[in-house]
């Protein structure tokens, strides 16, 4: 049985109000494909591909990145063909949206990655056999939404990391990265009863 869910705010990570409200400076880097060695399945050093940087970590320094001012998100990156990109952002969850307490909400995270995206929360991208979305690739310009908390608290901070990826990969396209959604929705999940205990 699916539980109804209410929608108590919502805030836009793209509009300079959005961010301020949750204290949000949006982060960008490029990302540079590398050749590093490696051990193949039959323990032979061999040269294979990787990736710098590795911006997943909620400790990751970006300090030195370029600030991005967040209506500027819908602006193309990277430098088509295969690319890949980071986007970063640290929020700190608000006492009150519109007006309305959120403590206690869930909060959701969504956005929409031209042409694909994975998410990393606080650190951590999990996955499980046969995952489709919230933090892995969701498809061909799909929403990605992953849950940051299940009980949001005020003054709460929050690291989120979107790594971009042009696409398809094998069919690699001219153009270029871009984000087309970034928001916060704080959502009250109806409580279920309380199961009393025997003494």
């Amino acid at each position: 049985m699916l539980l109804a869910l209410l929608l108590i705010a919502r805030v836009d990570l793209m509009t300079h109000e959005g961010a301020a409200r949750v204290n949000g400076t949006w982060r960008y880097s490029d990302v540079r494909i590398i050749e590093v060695s490696t051990k193949d399945p039959s323990g032979r050093t061999v040269i294979t591909n990787d990736f710098e940087p590795h911006a997943g970590a909620a400790d990751f320094n970006d300090s030195a990145w370029e600030v991005i001012d967040p209506p500027s998100l819908v602006q193309e990156r990277s430098h088509g063909r295969v690319a890949f990109n980071w986007y970063r952002i640290r929020i700190t969850i608000p006492e009150t949206v519109d007006g309305l307490p959120v403590a206690g909400t869930s909060v959701f995270f969504e956005t929409v990655v031209d042409d694909y995206a994975e998410v990393w929360v606080n650190g951590e991208l999990p996955r499980d056999f046969g995952q489709n979305g919230g933090s892995v690739v969701a498809g061909f310009n799909a929403a990605n939404r992953v849950l940051l908390t299940p009980n949001a608290v005020s003054g709460q901070q929050i690291q989120i990391a979107i790594f971009g990826i042009n696409g398809p990969i094998s069919d690699a396209p001219g153009n270029f990265i871009f984000l087309r959604s970034a928001k916060l929705e704080f959502v009250q999940v109806p409580r279920q009863h309380a199961v009393r205990r025997r003494h």
